[in-house]
């Protein structure tokens, strides 16, 4: 395994040292400086990725194969479905608390509400 290692790295080497055998040392140098600083600019922007984003992917995906497994997948739906179901009764008993503070307008005049009229319930 070593050896195939070795005969794939020299013949890369190879190749590598007959293609450049065509240019100036300078040449390659100022390549191989403008490939470095590229390198270092690709992995800085790699360390700027959104980990959260891809690790909220992988939760997701993770989630929809297991909910197609057949034994635990109903398992998984109704576990999921609960907690929506306590998500959404909390954020429905705030609506319903801020829907009766507010004051319902009965009927408009023709003229519009004033400026006053319209912000005074916020």
């Amino acid at each position: 395994m070593f050896a195939r290692a070795w005969e794939i790295a020299s013949t890369f080497f190879d190749t590598f040292n007959e293609n450049l055998s065509e240019y100036e040392p300078t040449t390659v140098i100022a390549g191989t400086i403008a490939v470095t600083l590229f390198l270092q600019q690709t992995y800085q922007c790699y360390q700027y990725w959104d980990t959260k984003q891809i690790k909220r992917n992988l939760v997701d995906k993770s989630v929809q194969f297991l909910i197609q497994v057949p034994i635990i997948g109903s398992k998984v739906k109704a576990e999921i479905d609960k907690e929506v179901m306590t998500i959404l009764a909390s954020v429905k008993k705030e609506v319903d608390e801020q829907r009766a503070e507010w004051k319902a307008i009965e009927t408009l005049s023709e003229e519009g509400l004033s400026d006053e009229q319209i912000l005074e319930p916020v």
